[in-house]
């Protein structure tokens, strides 16, 4: 077993009960965030790390410690640092002036709002980037207040979402989140798109077609950054946690 092997479960030892970071599989992390507030609710974060050709892809920053820049530096370099919606930016300063030689990339619209950040690339969803032979991208859009781009990534099959599904535990909720979580439609184990997302779509054409390409992908995982992750079966999960939009 190679030293990057060993460590991944090492580090999440050592974090106990955050288990701050964990290996989805070959070339593929998951590191855990903290708790970010969503309509009286915490929202557990997430960040996902991919290596391609011994760099790194970066996806929704966390939070930079200095237990995850330890591991980064045992398994690559930040090469691409993606932004993949107009909420989940605000880190993205903090990593690039620790990477500055980094190629950061924006989702649709958020150069307009963090004007104070320069983007290298905005991702489109008919563009071709540095990483477009390893991880395959989507823009989901069509809604009043949320739109996202979803990636896959293809070697481990998994897809990547962002605030698309949201699949809280709530053991630590008092009753008034526990009902909120389960009106919402957002609770462990069957987690689905927010309602809120759901009723503010303005059209689905764009969307269907989204999810057309999250099933022809046909991926084993899905990573949720706010919540349980999909570990197996995940073609038939995204069916039933997105089965709305066939409506």
């Amino acid at each position: 077993m190679n030293k990057v092997a060993e460590l991944a479960p090492q580090l999440e030892r050592t974090h106990g009960a955050t288990r701050e970071i964990e290996a989805l599989g070959r070339n593929i992390w998951l590191v855990n965030g903290p708790e970010v507030p969503y309509l009286g609710l915490s929202l557990p974060t997430r960040m996902t790390l991919i290596r391609i050709k011994g760099q790194l892809w970066v996806h929704s920053p966390i939070p930079l410690t200095d237990s995850i820049k330890e591991f980064i530096r045992t398994i690559g370099q930040p090469a691409y640092i993606v932004a993949p919606n107009k909420l989940h930016h605000l880190h993205l300063r903090s990593w690039h002036f620790q990477y500055p030689n980094a190629t950061l990339f924006a989702p649709p619209g958020l150069r307009k709002k963090r004007k104070d950040i320069t983007f290298d690339f905005e991702i489109l969803p008919d563009r071709r980037y540095q990483w477009s032979d390893d991880i395959h991208h989507d823009h989901f859009k069509g809604n009043l207040f949320m739109d996202e781009l979803v990636f896959f990534h293809r070697s481990s099959r998994t897809l990547i979402l962002t605030d698309l599904i949201l699949n809280l535990k709530t053991d630590h909720f008092n009753w008034r989140q526990k009902l909120l979580a389960q009106f919402d439609q957002i609770r462990y184990p069957n987690g689905r798109t927010p309602r809120l997302y759901r009723y503010s779509m303005y059209t689905k054409s764009h969307a269907k077609k989204s999810y057309q390409q999250f099933l022809e992908w046909d991926p084993i995982n899905v990573v949720i950054n706010h919540g349980a992750c999909i570990r197996g079966n995940g073609k038939q999960e995204i069916e039933a946690r997105l089965g709305w939009l066939k409506n």
